[in-house]
């Protein structure tokens, strides 16, 4: 099963539920038990939800689905093959391990959408590095408008 649809920037969790554009933080938080995510409110309308660990073909993910007013507005992911901590500490980081993560992830997308990352019909994907926290993430950003 391929997690992200190039024709459409769907991210298919498993075979019952995919996150869309269309996705509301209601169904969010009907598919899944409080346990799983943890969510961020902020006064300007803005929301995230962070789901952790999500198995998905064998690969462990942290998600976080962005929000403002209610509209799904991006989709932001790392994955490995093994659980993330619990609790994140700088004493767990290894930079060779990040490099690793990082190619992994990249090469990972290009093959799961089979094709180069960029812009499309429905929004864009890209890969980035966040250089406060070292690691590697992909977003999905939608084309949606209020």
């Amino acid at each position: 099963m391929n997690v992200i649809s190039l024709s459409n920037g769907f991210f298919q969790l498993n075979a019952a539920f995919s996150i869309t554009p269309y996705t509301t933080s209601q169904e969010l938080i009907a598919h899944f038990s409080s346990d799983d995510f943890k969510t961020n409110q902020y006064g300007n309308g803005h929301s995230n939800y962070v789901l952790r660990n999500i198995e998905i073909n064998a690969l462990h993910f942290i998600i976080t689905v962005y929000f403002q007013k209610e509209l799904l507005t991006s989709i932001s992911f790392i994955c490995r093959n093994k659980p993330y901590p619990e609790v994140p500490s700088w004493d767990d980081f290894n930079a060779d391990e990040a490099d690793k993560e990082s190619l992994f992830l990249r090469s990972w997308i290009i093959e799961q959408i089979g094709s180069e990352l960029g812009e499309y019909d429905w929004g864009k994907i890209g890969v980035y590095y966040d250089f406060h926290n070292h690691n590697t993430y992909c977003k999905v950003d939608y084309s949606v408008e209020e």
